[in-house]
């Protein structure tokens, strides 16, 4: 099921706040967050289940879905878009981890790194 993740009318974080048991009823209730495949639809979730298990070898998912290297490209995409990580700083990420690996050297203080994360965001 292709579930919101955002609110159709003020485009706000969505909770499920209900679940039900299909065999006996029983209902649970509370405040859930979606997860972020939630968004995807059965055919969405089949294509990244083929990328992951390829190792995300684009060449692999041509040959198991039968499509052009554009074509996966483009639902990539789409899916990355679609689950609003297309924005996602590997960089910056990356360099995160390099400041926390000297502070755990003890290359750098705790207040180097403070700074020096906050930089990263200049």
């Amino acid at each position: 099921m292709n579930k919101p993740n955002k609110c159709p009318s003020c485009n706000s974080k969505i909770y499920i706040t209900e679940f039900c048991c299909e065999k006996c009823s029983t209902l649970i209730k509370g405040k859930f967050q979606l997860g972020p495949f939630d968004c995807l639809d059965e055919n969405e979730i089949e294509f990244v289940k083929i990328f992951l298990a390829s190792g995300g070898n684009i060449k692999e998912v041509e040959k198991s879905l039968a499509i052009s290297y554009p074509t996966v490209k483009s639902r990539l995409e789409r899916i990355v878009n679609k689950m609003g990580i297309g924005d996602y700083d590997f960089e910056a990420k990356n360099k995160k981890m390099e400041i926390l690996e000297k502070l755990e050297r003890s290359e750098i203080t705790a207040q180097d790194a403070v700074k020096m994360i906050k930089d990263l965001k200049k």
